[in-house]
């Protein structure tokens, strides 16, 4: 949504990234509401590295069923597919190891990790999709 000054989540300065943050989840808590109220499911895309980031954003979020899942391609295939984007969009990060273990953390067995690295993005959907009819997503809040 930051189109110049954006830092992202892990960024510097780190106050920064923080207040950026913070705005991001408030917003998309603004929104969640919104479209919740009316009447619809709303799916958020964001980057989440621990549990305090998670609480952040599920208390901006309005009191309905709220499912996480989080997508884990792997250090290599992040690499891939970062450096497979146009120069502008992409981000300059190379620590997905200790990212994946902060994130495995700070949300233990909450939610639903799907490894994508050999999905697109049509079979990801296809897989949460299903999982959220079946009821086989983790839920994080009834």
């Amino acid at each position: 949504m930051i189109v110049s000054g954006g830092v992202w989540t892990l960024g510097r300065p780190r106050s920064e990234a923080v207040r950026q943050v913070d705005l991001c989840h408030r917003q998309i808590g603004v929104i969640t509401t919104e479209f919740a109220a009316a009447g619809f499911d709303t799916v958020i895309d964001c980057v989440l590295p621990d549990g305090a980031h998670l609480e952040q954003l599920l208390r901006q979020l309005p009191p309905t069923t709220t499912s996480l899942v989080a997508l884990a391609p792997g250090g290599a295939v992040c690499r891939a597919r970062n450096e497979g984007r146009p120069a502008e969009e992409r981000f300059d990060f190379d620590d997905h190891v200790s990212l994946d273990a902060s994130m495995q953390e700070g949300f233990g067995d909450r939610g639903w990790w799907l490894d994508t690295g050999e999905l697109g993005l049509e079979a990801t959907i296809q897989l949460i999709s299903d999982g959220v009819l079946d009821g086989e997503l983790g839920r994080l809040r009834e």
